[in-house]
């Protein structure tokens, strides 16, 4: 029995150290990334990014425990076109409302929670759309399916809250819609 396990012991390191060889000549894989799933951000990071590509700021301040958050995680944020309009309009930032997360605003350190303090945020989800330097433009308060986000988006991506209310730019764009058939 001592025979055997000493014939086995060096196969079982040449083993070993043939396999360690493969394993740390291997490069190790790139990064996989999904053109379509929203690249979300810190407030902070998201700030830095905006800044240096010209686009809007929409900030997502959830809770772990909102279920119209969830929802618009598992829905409205899943829907192909809602990525589309996100991914060239606007860098994407989520806040946990509760969080106690650290992140750097105005070179100081606070918790997401003191952030969703400063926005005012009393209600999940809340969404705060800002310019490029930050500046406020305005709050979306509650769940809103694809469609309606969709719309939202484009109110203010294309700077139609400049002139008009959302209202009149919905009855603009359905005015548009029925001149094209």
């Amino acid at each position: 029995m001592s025979s055997i396990a000493t014939r086995l012991t060096p196969f079982t390191l040449l083993l070993f150290f043939l396999f360690s060889l493969n394993i740390s000549a291997q490069k190790p894989a790139p990064p996989k990334v999904n053109p379509g799933s929203i690249n979300w951000l810190k407030y902070d990071q998201g700030l830095k990014q905006a800044g240096k590509e010209k686009k809007k700021i929409m900030v997502f301040f959830y809770t772990d425990w909102c279920g119209y958050c969830k929802k618009m995680n598992n829905y409205t944020y899943k829907d192909e076109e809602i990525k589309k309009i996100l991914a060239k309009n606007f860098v994407s930032v989520t806040v946990n409302g509760e969080s106690k997360n650290s992140i750097l605003v105005d070179k100081a350190n606070i918790t997401e929670r003191e952030l969703t303090s400063r926005f005012g945020v009393r209600g999940f989800p809340t969404i705060w759309f800002l310019e490029p330097n930050a500046e406020k433009i305005s709050p979306l308060i509650g769940y809103r399916d694809a469609k309606n986000f969709a719309d939202v988006l484009s109110y203010v991506a294309d700077n139609w809250y400049k002139t008009l209310s959302f209202e009149e730019y919905l009855k603009k764009k359905e005015q548009l819609n029925k001149d094209k058939k």
